[in-house]
């Protein structure tokens, strides 16, 4: 619980946005209230409040809080205080909390979301972008305007995280050449992009690649809710696809069998 290790660190070298005047409670002190008081399951603002001001004296000293006034106690911020602070401080400095993964990834996986519950009175949703490891490690994630700037978000999303060697999957919106080119050439990673029927062009080159001399497939079966399940990866090395450092391509396909039951009768089948 040192001031100088770990998460109090971290929160206490961030940038305050408050104006000097009124500060009346440190900032490292206020968002560490909120995260503990989350930790604990007080997942609003009003419970924040209502935790910080249950808590005893000597927990809200640890977190930073100092003593004050004739009796010298201690004095817990109120959940206004903890929303206005919040509020100011993400998803810019705070951010920065989750961008401190120092091992290489191996895998990171990027998909924008947008926050359920996050609508404001004119409708207005928090969308951010986020990069997975694969252990499912939320290492960095990003506010972004909407659907559409999740490109413009894409490297400054990843450019906090060590990605030599790594490969980075995506959604089919990411499918970009500038997005293959900085992945190379500026963080020496991979990439794994789906490609479909929005840039026709490089769907029609795919369909192209001579997939009748594929050596390398791989079949699974799924059998749930009623449904066969069967997906087929056919992986083929060409380099005369025009997209930045394409090496090899990959076709999905996948067939499924629907098991339906008829009134009165012996169950049937259907493939689609």
């Amino acid at each position: 619980m040192s001031p100088d290790a770990g998460v109090f660190a971290l929160v206490n070298n961030l940038r305050d946005p408050r104006d000097p005047r009124g500060r009346q409670y440190p900032l490292g002190a206020v968002l560490l209230i909120a995260l503990c008081a989350m930790v604990c399951r007080f997942d609003s603002f009003r419970a924040m409040g209502q935790w910080a001001a249950t808590a005893p004296p000597a927990t809200l000293e640890r977190l930073g809080l100092r003593r004050s006034g004739a009796f010298g106690l201690v004095t817990a911020p109120s959940s206004d205080t903890i929303r206005r602070v919040v509020n100011a401080v993400m998803p810019g400095g705070l951010e920065e909390l989750l961008r401190v993964y120092k091992d290489k990834a191996r895998v990171v996986a990027v998909d924008g979301k947008c926050l359920r519950g996050s609508k404001d009175a004119a409708g207005q949703a928090v969308m951010v972008l986020g990069a997975m490891l694969q252990d499912g490690t939320l290492a960095a994630q990003q506010k972004v305007a909407d659907k559409g700037s999740e490109i413009t978000g894409f490297a400054a999303l990843l450019s906090a995280l060590e990605l030599e060697d790594a490969v980075v999957v995506a959604d089919a919106l990411h499918t970009q050449r500038e997005h293959a080119r900085v992945l190379v050439e500026e963080f020496g990673a991979h990439y794994a992009f789906p490609v479909k029927r929005n840039q026709p062009e490089l769907w029609k080159a795919c369909r192209k690649v001579p997939w009748q001399g594929v050596r390398a497939a791989f079949r699974s079966t799924v059998r749930a809710h009623g449904r066969i399940g069967t997906r087929v990866v056919e992986v083929v090395s060409f380099a005369g696809l025009d997209f930045p450092y394409a090496r090899q391509v990959a076709r999905i396909t996948r067939y499924r069998t629907v098991q339906a039951r008829r009134v009165g009768s012996a169950a049937g089948r259907r493939c689609t």
